[in-house]
């Protein structure tokens, strides 16, 4: 189930699950440094949080359509290049208006990524190839004219700092030893 946390709820489930909540009430430790910290959690769960949506397993996230915030710019050598919102972490599913099926994703550099250099071993609308380089993607092969982006979906970081996943990805926070 897709869940969205404030960053104070966020923090409520990161203490549970580092094992730093519930507090022991028989004891009274105090403390003089000054040390605060829950800016320290908040530092470690929000780059924890943007390492899930960079790395993790799609099922553990909450996509969200990035498509109409898209631009797709058609290309002279039979690609097509698709500008992604600067929110965008990593885009996880890709569908042209024409494609039969979503296309395969790979990275520059790539076996795949190398073959799209190839009229004849890229991509078609029957395997159609998006070569993903952060908030640039060139698809394979050219839509026909006026076509749009049927769906973008990706792991985004919310603006507000909120927290959106799947609960599951919650099972995913280790505790501090």
């Amino acid at each position: 189930m897709e869940i969205t946390l404030t960053p104070d709820e966020m923090l409520e489930r990161w203490r549970l699950y580092r094992a730093m909540e519930p507090l022991r009430a028989d004891c009274v430790v105090e403390r003089t440094d000054g040390l605060d910290i829950d800016t320290i959690l908040r530092i470690q769960m929000r780059a924890w949080y943007l390492d899930l949506l960079d790395f993790a397993d799609p099922v553990r996230l909450a996509p969200v359509d990035v498509a109409p915030r898209s631009m797709l710019l058609p290309e002279a050598d039979g690609s097509a290049v698709i500008t992604l919102p600067p929110d965008c972490r990593r885009l996880l599913e890709l569908k042209v208006e024409g494609w039969e099926i979503p296309a395969t994703l790979t990275v520059p550099g790539t076996q795949l990524a190398l073959e799209q250099m190839n009229p004849y071993t890229r991509g078609s609308c029957h395997a159609p190839v998006a070569v993903v380089n952060r908030f640039r993607c060139r698809i394979y092969p050219l839509p026909s004219p006026g076509a749009a982006i049927e769906w973008a979906l990706a792991a985004v970081a919310p603006a507000d700092g909120s927290y959106s996943m799947d609960d599951s990805a919650l099972g995913l926070i280790t505790p501090e030893l």
